[in-house]
């Protein structure tokens, strides 16, 4: 019988998969960014990702991912390798117009220059001036162009001989919540 966890949650740094805590270092290797906050959403085992609609099979059929935080794997040289529906829904390029792109096409030009110094950092020395336990909240570009906020943590992946690959980002948009908190400072203000 088998049985997956309901969910997945990040305490102080420390990951509980349905209250059993797991080992950093051990069981998983994870470096969370700036600006506290927090990110949360139900963990659906959705089989092992296979679609093959010609065979008449897919893993993800009549599941609801309106909701869904985005993922997003890059490579050492900031190539998109990973792109799942919520990518598609937050920043609205299709999966065949990312994987094989930059993560230029979701940086903001006036950002892109900071952004790849710090990537390159990170790829190099597999280390991140962000703090554990954070989020970083920074500006992204939507297809359309349009600005969008989001809120995202990041998630070395190492190759067996333990060196940086990948990185993955697990992100949402927050754009509502910025626009909101926005709207309020300027009401205090007036």
């Amino acid at each position: 019988r088998f049985q997956m966890p309901s969910s997945v949650e990040v305490i102080d740094a420390r990951v509980e998969i349905t209250g059993k805590p797991l080992v950093r270092g051990t069981d998983f290797d994870a470096f969370l960014t700036s600006a506290n906050g927090s990110v949360g959403a139900e963990l659906v085992f959705a089989g092992y990702g296979i679609s093959a609609p010609e065979q008449g099979y897919d893993d993800y059929a009549g599941i609801d991912v309106e909701g869904a935080i985005a993922l997003v794997i890059a490579d050492r040289k900031g190539i998109i390798r990973v792109w799942n529906g919520g990518a598609e829904r937050i920043f609205g390029f299709a999966e065949g117009e990312a994987l094989g792109q930059s993560l230029d096409i979701i940086t903001p030009e006036r950002l892109r220059e900071r952004h790849w110094i710090g990537y390159e950092a990170t790829m190099r020395t597999g280390q991140t001036k962000y703090g554990a336990g954070d989020l970083l909240s920074v500006p992204a570009i939507r297809k359309d162009g349009a600005q969008i906020s989001i809120q995202f943590s990041i998630v070395p992946l190492r190759g067996e001989d333990g060196d940086l690959q990948a990185v993955a980002a697990i992100m949402r948009d927050v754009t509502e919540d910025f626009e909101e908190r926005k709207r309020l400072r300027r009401a205090l203000r007036s």
